[in-house]
């Protein structure tokens, strides 16, 4: 069986300030539904107290610059991809080495 190189351009992670403050904005709007009675064991899905600290996290206490700083720590890499052997593809440019994926 052949592989066919998939080309990857490295690349870092920044994501614009304004798009920032826009997620910022659009959380601030969030309107929460009522929360489903006996949804204490989170059986109908996410409990709705946990929901609005998770929203407030994200709103004003995510440290986005520090993600990216994380993030772009590792190499980073874009590729257009059109078949199904993205496995093989990312084994052929030495992603998955020393990966449990096989």
């Amino acid at each position: 069986m052949t592989h066919r190189i998939v080309p990857a351009d490295p690349f870092s992670i920044h994501i614009p300030e304004a798009e920032i403050e826009d997620l910022k904005r659009r959380l601030q709007r969030t309107r929460f539904p009522n929360e489903p009675l006996g949804n204490e064991t989170w059986e109908y899905g996410t409990s709705l107290p946990y929901m609005e600290r998770l929203i407030e996290y994200w709103r004003d206490d995510f440290d986005w610059r520090a993600a990216e700083e994380g993030l772009n720590r590792f190499p980073q890499y874009r590729a257009t991809l059109t078949d199904d052997n993205v496995r093989d593809a990312f084994r052929e440019m030495g992603i998955m080495k020393g990966s449990a994926v096989t």
